[in-house]
């Protein structure tokens, strides 16, 4: 392949997925575990934006890089808040017939019945005011609709539901450090996902405490509940569908469409798509009503271009900047891959090692497995959020593929630092893979619809997920997690 494709994400927003082999630690990696946890949640890696030359350099980047200056922060002024079902309707319309992203309710045809459900505990609140304005919405489509909350699935009342929600959900926004649990759960799905916390805890109690704080409650349901919270309502709505053959389509959790569908199990082709309309704020914005076929348009042109390249270079003003080249068939694998509606995979290891989205017949999957590939990025990338939280500036260094040096990041950065020592992340070669180790650089995901933005409702809860969606929106990831402009640890079973 001739050397003259070049492909550039410049002035993005980031989350890497890194998954790869650190056989001897850098000195100095790792906190003193007697400083007192406030100093310890401070520690950040500093940065100027005048550096960036110098560090693209450093980087061995050969682009030049954003010549445009940074768009300033903004946020919707149209905004509205409504009181009634009826003020909701030309939005919820617009949802019901939008076949775009990643909750695509208009590709349900008429006279199927579709499942919404909602009150996920890592999710927020659900406004019921919402739902019942897209439940009527789509019945004016002729779909038959149900909406199912996490409460009733669980067999509580709505106020056992929110006193047990506030006893789990203790943190804030800044509890970065949370984002470690995906480690074990959320993206990893562990078997026995104790089993890493237990280590966490014996090599450092208080970063333990800190990240997985024991909610007390005098209630054996709720202990239960709360000790199984990853599981629990996966497990009741697959059993409630067991009841329910009727169902024809499944919408739920607001991300991580993969294990959503591996949760429900046997009815993971009745999986329609994430479900983003939780409360007002998702609702009453100009996502529902993003033309489909403008929202394609992106993508597609997105996509054209990435089986002809032959290097990629990111940057971004946090920090970010790191490059890697590609062969022929790595190009391939990466065009054939990156498909998922709403949120492609900007980076040639999350496009492969698995079945394609069909571009035609979403969510419908290919025929055609993709081998894995293990890119060998050289870089930085730096972050101050991830999918959990926000947390002090982090800069992740990665060599030939593998993170090699951790600076900064508060708790969280500890947490990382520490996972490098995981048992067996170093030694072992993951399936399908050809090179050892786990913590390789391995998701880029691309949000492609440029309305979105981050809301009130979804900080004041402590969550982040919008970073799944938002635009400008790539976000890189390390086999663990995911860090806006960062890191996320992603375990690949």
């Amino acid at each position: 392949m001739a050397k003259t494709n070049r492909a550039a994400l410049s002035g993005t927003t980031v989350a890497i997925a890194v998954a790869g082999s650190v056989m001897v630690l850098p000195e100095g990696t790792l906190a003193e575990k007697d400083q007192p946890l406030d100093q310890r949640k401070a520690i950040y890696a500093p940065w100027s934006p005048e550096q960036m030359q110098l560090r693209r350099k450093e980087a061995g980047l050969i682009g030049p890089g954003t010549t445009k200056p940074v768009p300033a922060p903004a946020f919707p002024s149209y905004l509205k808040k409504p009181d009634s079902v009826d003020q909701l309707m030309q939005q919820a319309r617009a949802a019901a017939r939008q076949t775009g992203g990643r909750t695509p309710l208009g590709l349900v045809d008429p006279g199927k019945h579709l499942l919404i459900v909602v009150g996920e505990f890592r999710d927020s609140k659900p406004n019921m005011m919402v739902q019942e304005a897209i439940k009527r919405a789509m019945e004016e489509r002729g779909v038959k609709t149900t909406v199912l909350t996490a409460w009733n699935l669980l067999d509580l009342t709505e106020p056992e539901y929110t006193e047990l929600r506030s006893g789990i959900r203790t943190y804030t926004i800044s509890d970065g450090q949370r984002e470690l649990e995906y480690f074990f759960t959320v993206t990893g799905l562990m078997p026995n996902p104790q089993k890493g916390r237990d280590w966490i805890r014996e090599q450092d109690r208080d970063l333990y405490n800190a990240t997985w704080p024991q909610p007390k409650f005098t209630n054996e349901r709720f202990a239960y509940i709360a000790r199984n919270v990853t599981t629990v309502v996966g497990d009741a709505l697959v059993a409630w569908l067991d009841k329910h053959p009727e169902i024809d389509w499944v919408v739920w959790r607001s991300g991580g469409r993969p294990n959503t569908r591996k949760m429900l199990r046997h009815h993971g082709e009745k999986f329609l798509g994430n479900y983003t309309y939780l409360n007002l704020y998702d609702l009453m914005s100009q996502v529902p009503g993003f033309p489909a076929d403008v929202w394609r348009l992106i993508e597609t042109k997105t996509i054209e271009p990435l089986g002809f390249v032959d290097r990629a270079e990111v940057t971004d003003p946090e920090g970010t900047a790191f490059g890697y080249d590609l062969d022929e068939d790595m190009a391939k694998t990466w065009a054939a891959g990156v498909y998922n509606q709403g949120h492609l995979y900007m980076f040639p290891a999350q496009a492969s090692g698995h079945f394609p989205y069909s571009v035609i017949e979403y969510p419908r999957m290919s025929g055609t497995y993709l081998h894995a590939v293990q890119p060998e990025v050289n870089g930085i990338i730096a972050a101050t959020s991830s999918h959990a939280a926000t947390f002090p500036r982090i800069e992740i260094q990665v060599s030939n593929g593998r993170i090699s040096k951790i600076k900064g990041g508060g708790l969280y950065g500890e947490g990382m630092r520490l996972m490098l020592r995981y048992p067996g992340t170093n030694e072992l070669t993951w399936p399908f893979e050809k090179k050892p180790g786990y913590w390789w650089l391995y998701e880029a995901g691309l949000g492609t619809n440029p309305k979105y933005f981050k809301h009130p409702a979804e900080v004041s809860e402590g969550n982040n997920l919008s970073e799944l969606a938002r635009n400008p929106g790539a976000y890189w990831t390390k086999w663990v997690e995911s860090i806006e402009a960062g890191t996320y640890p992603f375990f690949k079973p």
